[in-house]
C-alpha cells in the first residue's frame, strides 16, 4: 500500500514535468519505467488467478510513453532498450529485437543488451 501511494505521487509529478517540459524525452521515458517497475512487481507475485488487466494496462502506458520519449529524440537508447524489454515480457521476440538492435547501433557498448538479443535470437530459433 505504501509503495503503490509512492508510485501515485510519482506518476503525479513526472505527469507534471511532461506537461511544464513538452520538448524533453526524459520525463517520458521516466514514467515509462515507473510504470515498467510497476508492473514487473505485479509479475514477481503473479497468481494463476489473478486479473490481469492492472497489468495490461501498465504495459500499454510504459509503451506509449517510451513511444514518447522516442518521439522527441530518436536516438535514446535507453528507451529503444526498455521498449525491447517490454516487448520481450510479451513474447514479441522480433520486435524486441528490432528495439535492441536499434539501441545498440546507437550505443555500441552495452553487453547487457547484447546478451538479451542473443537470447531473443535463440528463442525465434
Amino acid at each position: 500500500m505504501v509503495r503503490e501511494k509512492q508510485y501515485e505521487r510519482v506518476v503525479k509529478h513526472l505527469l507534471k514535468v511532461i506537461k511544464d517540459f513538452p520538448e524533453s524525452p526524459l520525463p517520458h521515458h521516466d514514467l515509462a519505467v515507473v510504470y515498467f517497475t510497476m508492473l514487473r512487481e505485479d509479475y514477481s507475485h503473479l497468481q494463476v488467478w489473478e486479473d490481469l488487466a492492472d497489468d495490461e494496462i501498465l504495459f500499454e502506458l510504459a509503451v506509449s510513453e517510451e513511444e514518447a520519449a522516442l518521439e522527441i529524440d530518436d536516438q535514446l537508447f535507453s528507451a529503444r532498450n526498455n521498449l525491447g524489454t517490454l516487448f520481450a515480457l510479451r513474447g514479441w521476440w522480433q520486435n524486441a529485437i528490432d528495439q535492441w538492435e536499434q539501441s545498440l547501433s546507437i550505443s555500441p557498448d552495452q553487453p547487457e543488451v547484447r546478451q538479451d538479443l542473443t537470447n531473443a535470437h535463440e528463442r525465434l530459433g
